[in-house]
């Protein structure tokens, strides 16, 4: 089989996990990527990337940011599960299908067993890698006396930091998944709108979790710009932290991308946030504001970061989340030993 993730030339935590953790579990299955079996594994990666060639096997990934190719579920798919019961929604699969995000898996690997609290120290905080680009996420943590996470960071090295902190708050969805599965305490936050609720929704409910995210300030002026113009290109994807309502979202979202003006209009939105709105914040006349600004933007980032650190942090149940990894460990197996037949 051929692997299926996302793969950002900078590395994203999350995706990264897939290039080595199937191969912990069922290398025989990756032996031949020529057999026209593509495998898809964890991230928000059902959708139009998908190509309608060959067999597919989806293991464990969500929707979230486009519709499903026209073949998806068809004769040349199988679908063993997927992240959770959102996304059985938006997909119309029956409910047995949703199961959990396949990082949990990591939790199982003897070298990432759970830590005693007495071998744990410290608060991490990893943002969504999209907060990096306009973001003083580093400057603001150290402020705050956290630790930093960067999500483009080695990823086996991220989880073994994840494993023995205290407590995580997690912007990035996949290091509160990995935390939870490690047992490590976390915290949800949100550092603008492109947090998108119903991927969170579709992991937490799939443990009997909810998700409420404390929202961070923007920690430059630049970011509060990106933030406040996500809706110009289709880059919006918070609202109201309940299952019914993140699946209207999703259903309106991509109901207006399978329009044919859909890439226009956002390609044309974002022409105006980088080629106007951007470049003019970072104009020379208003290099003095705009330091004075991010100053204060920092510091109002910093304490926000601060009494998130302060909570007590959530985890799933012992009980609910050993049943799912166990559910799932068995369904991959499976597709070891089956491969597509499964």
């Amino acid at each position: 089989m051929k692997l299926f993730y996302y793969q950002d030339p900078h590395g994203n935590f999350g995706d990264d996990v897939n290039a080595w953790l199937w191969n912990r579990f069922i290398p025989e299955a990756f032996q031949d990527e020529n057999d026209g079996v593509t495998f898809s594994g964890i991230g928000t990666i059902i959708g139009p990337r998908m190509h309608d060639e060959g067999r597919w096997i989806v293991f464990g990934s969500g929707i979230g940011y486009g519709p499903p190719p026209p073949s998806f579920g068809g004769a040349d798919w199988r679908i063993p599960c997927v992240r959770g019961p959102l996304t059985t929604r938006m997909l119309g699969l029956p409910e047995s299908a949703a199961v959990v995000d396949p990082a949990v898996l990591i939790g199982t690997l003897p070298e990432y067993a759970p830590l005693p609290d007495s071998e744990r120290e410290g608060v991490l905080f990893m943002p969504h890698h999209e907060a990096l680009s306009t973001g003083a996420w580093r400057a603001a943590a150290e402020r705050a006396g956290l630790g930093f996470v960067d999500p483009r960071d080695d990823s086996k090295q991220t989880i073994e930091r994840l494993r023995r902190a205290k407590l995580v708050v997690a912007d990035a969805m996949h290091a509160a998944i990995v935390a939870d599965c490690l047992r490590t305490p976390w915290v949800a936050v949100s550092t603008s709108s492109e947090t998108s609720t119903f991927k969170w929704l579709d992991w937490s409910q799939s443990l009997g979790m909810g998700y409420a995210p404390q929202r961070l300030p923007a920690s430059t002026a630049q970011e509060g710009l990106r933030s406040a113009t996500l809706h110009l290109y289709g880059k919006r994807f918070t609202t109201e932290p309940t299952p019914d309502a993140a699946v209207r979202h999703l259903t309106r979202d991509l109901a207006s991308k399978r329009h044919p003006w859909s890439y226009r209009r956002r390609a044309t939105g974002h022409a105006l946030y980088r080629r106007v709105l951007k470049k003019g914040l970072a104009a020379k006349p208003l290099d003095g504001w705009r330091a004075d600004a991010d100053a204060r933007s920092l510091d109002r980032a910093a304490e926000a970061l601060r009494r998130a650190a302060l909570g007590a942090g959530q985890l799933s149940e012992d009980k609910i989340l050993g049943s799912k990894t166990a559910q799932l460990r068995d369904l991959l197996l499976k597709v070891g030993k089956e491969g597509w037949r499964s």
